[in-house]
């Protein structure tokens, strides 16, 4: 069977949530929220908690997404099933994982402005991708 246990299943969706969620609320503390601080307006506290939690919600969302490869990705595309939805899914996993390194080890302004902006429009678009393949497995498994 293809189909995620109930668990493994709500977990990926509980740590997308988070992620989607910590990487929203970072975005809107860092573009639309300043505090009037001692020495002029400073990023409001909430924006490092946000990134925080983001931060150890994807390392938690790719143990998860790693256990899912043996039994649902890889059994999946050898039965030719939901190819297209899963394989938009795992390329954006992959160019947030590729861009999250990029936002903490490469150097230069230019790569990092690139890499956070491709990051967070990704980020955005994320929910889609998943709910596009939530859809579209179930609608396949309905047929079968």
């Amino acid at each position: 069977m293809i189909k995620l246990a109930r668990i493994h299943e709500w977990l990926i969706y509980f740590l997308s949530a988070t992620l989607f969620l910590s990487g929203l609320s970072w975005l809107y503390f860092y573009y639309f929220v300043r505090v009037e601080g001692e020495f002029g307006f400073q990023f409001h506290p909430l924006q490092n908690t946000s990134l925080v939690v983001h931060g150890i919600s994807s390392l938690l969302f790719l143990i998860a997404i790693g256990s899912v490869l043996p039994m649902h990705v890889i059994r999946a595309w050898r039965l030719k099933r939901n190819r297209i939805s899963g394989g938009i899914y795992l390329t954006l996993i992959s160019l947030l994982i590729l861009t999250g390194i990029g936002l903490y080890y490469l150097g230069g302004e230019f790569i990092r402005n690139l890499a956070s902006l491709v990051h967070w429009v990704i980020g955005l678009v994320f929910p889609v991708a998943l709910g596009a393949h939530i859809y579209f497995g179930r609608s396949m498994g309905a047929r079968k």
